[in-house]
C-alpha cells in the first residue's frame, strides 16, 4: 500500500512539474507570438528612405516646372538605408520567430532565408551602423542558424534566451532609432519642403482665390498624410518598447521561469504590444 502511494506521489509530482513547465513556455510562446504579430506590422509602414528620396526629387521638379520621361533622383545611398533596415528587421523577426516555435517545441518552419546577407559598418544615407551592431546581428544570425540545425532543441530554452539578450535589445534599440530619429526625420524634412513650397506658391499673384483655396488644402491634407505616417511610425516604435520590455523579463528570470511569474509579467507586455496592433490599424484608413 506505501508502495502505491509513494508511486502515485511520484507520479503526480512529475505531471505537476510538467504542466507548470508547460506553462511557463506557453507564457513565453503566447509573448514571443504577439511579439512576431507586432513586428510584422514593420511591412505595413508605406514609407522607407528610397520613397522620401523619390519624392524629394519629384517635388523639386514640380517646383522648376520641370517634365521629364522619369524623375532624374540619385537614391543610392537611400537604398542601401532601407536595405540595412530591413536586414535588421527580419533578424529580430526570425529571432522571436524561433522563440515562438521553440517554446511549442517546433523549429521546422522557420526559414533563413532572409539572413544570407551580412551587414557592415558604415553610413547609410541617414543610418549609422558601427561595429557594436554589425556584432549584434552576427549573434542573432548565429544563434538563429544553431536553433534550426538542431543545437539548442536539447538544451534549456533559457540558453537560447540568454545568449540573445544583449543583441536583441541593441538590434531592437537601434531598430526604434532609425524609425523614429533617421525616418521620421525624413518626413519632417518633407513636411518643410511642402510648407516652402505651397508658400511660394500662394505668393504667385497669377493665382485667382479658387486656386489659392485649392492649393492650401492640397496643402493641409499633404500635412495630415504625413503626420498620420508619423503617428504610425510611433506606435509602431511602442511596441517595439514593449517587446524589448518584454525579453529582459524571460532574461532576468531565466533561471527561475516559474509560470505564475512569466504569465502575470509577461501578459502586461503582450497587452501592449496587443494594443499597440490595434491603434496600428485604426490608422490605416
Amino acid at each position: 500500500m506505501k508502495r502505491n502511494s509513494s508511486k502515485s506521489f511520484f507520479i503526480v509530482l512529475i505531471i505537476l512539474i510538467a504542466i507548470s513547465s508547460c506553462t511557463s513556455l506557453r507564457a513565453v510562446h503566447d509573448f514571443s507570438s504577439a511579439s512576431s504579430k507586432g513586428l510584422s506590422q514593420f511591412e505595413e509602414i508605406p514609407n522607407s528612405f528610397t520613397k522620401h528620396c523619390l519624392e524629394r526629387c519629384v517635388l523639386e521638379s514640380i517646383r522648376t516646372f520641370e517634365i521629364k520621361r522619369a524623375p532624374d533622383c540619385d537614391c543610392e545611398t537611400y537604398r542601401k538605408a532601407d536595405s540595412v533596415t530591413m536586414l535588421i528587421y527580419h533578424s529580430i523577426h526570425g529571432y522571436f520567430d524561433g522563440l515562438s516555435d521553440l517554446s511549442d517545441n517546433d523549429l521546422t518552419k522557420y526559414k533563413l532565408d532572409a539572413l544570407n546577407t551580412s551587414i557592415t559598418a558604415g553610413t547609410f544615407g541617414d543610418i549609422k551602423i558601427d561595429t557594436q551592431q554589425v556584432n549584434a546581428y552576427s549573434v542573432v544570425s548565429h544563434i538563429l542558424l544553431n536553433a534550426v540545425a538542431g543545437n539548442y532543441r536539447k538544451k534549456k530554452i533559457k540558453k537560447y534566451v540568454e545568449d540573445a539578450n544583449q543583441p536583441i535589445q541593441l538590434l531592437l534599440n537601434k531598430f526604434q532609432f532609425i524609425l523614429q530619429k533617421n525616418l521620421e526625420g525624413e518626413l519632417d524634412f518633407r513636411k518643410e519642403k511642402l510648407y516652402a513650397f505651397y508658400r511660394e506658391l500662394l505668393l504667385n499673384p497669377a493665382l485667382n482665390d479658387y486656386e489659392k483655396e485649392k492649393a492650401a488644402t492640397d496643402y493641409y491634407q499633404g500635412l495630415s498624410a504625413i503626420k498620420a505616417q508619423q503617428q504610425r511610425i510611433d506606435i509602431f516604435a511602442q511596441s517595439l518598447q514593449s517587446i524589448a520590455d518584454g525579453h529582459q523579463k524571460i532574461y532576468d528570470n531565466r533561471n527561475k521561469m516559474s509560470a505564475k511569474e512569466l504569465r502575470d509579467s509577461l501578459v502586461i507586455y503582450q497587452s501592449a504590444i496587443s494594443n499597440s496592433i490595434s491603434q496600428f490599424n485604426k490608422l490605416k484608413n
